[in-house]
């Protein structure tokens, strides 16, 4: 239990910061064929995205139902992780997510996520892709972090808030006393 709270409280304390958008776009494998799931199928496939949300709870996924299409559409803004190997854990459960879609054979599947990854060395903008099952992501820009970011960075700007907390309610002790 200790143990579940401490790594809750280091994630959301966490200086690596993440900004993910893209869509997962699902067609019938015949590009001249509108893509028609059955019930059990559509079941099968917003299952597997609630399981993708469940592993990343702070992403927000949504499904919109095309003429031809579905999209999965994937959206995290600000979120925050004690983690630093989270471009590589990220492709892992994508290509997860991607395998188990494409296993019905009469669907095809474009993948095409973006986004930002920041630690306090440095912010790495990254696009994944997909071919078939496989998952790959590609940093497109790396730029260093300043100075002020690094030293005033997410846990030290938690820690110093709880600091002014405590303080002031011992202050306010002192007053009533």
């Amino acid at each position: 239990m200790l143990e579940k709270v401490l790594h809750a409280w280091k994630e959301y304390v966490g200086n690596n910061r993440i900004n993910v958008s893209g869509e997962i776009i699902l067609n019938d494998v015949d590009p001249a064929k509108l893509l028609v799931l059955s019930e059990a199928e559509e079941k099968r496939i917003l299952d597997l995205a609630t399981a993708f949300v469940k592993t990343h709870p702070t992403f927000k996924v949504t499904t919109v139902k095309g003429v031809g299409e579905l999209d999965l559409k994937l959206f995290a803004c600000d979120v925050y992780t004690a983690g630093t190997t989270f471009m590589e854990d990220f492709r892992a459960d994508l290509e997860v997510l991607v395998g188990e879609i494409l296993q019905n054979k009469d669907l095809t599947l474009r993948l095409n996520v973006f986004g930002d990854f920041s630690t306090l060395e440095n912010m790495r903008k990254f696009r994944y892709l997909n071919k078939g099952e496989q998952v790959e992501y590609k940093i497109t820009e790396t730029a260093p972090i300043s100075m002020p970011a690094r030293i005033f960075c997410r846990s030290v700007r938690m820690y110093l808030l709880i600091i002014l907390v405590v303080a002031i309610l011992i202050w306010q002790e002192s007053l009533i006393k």
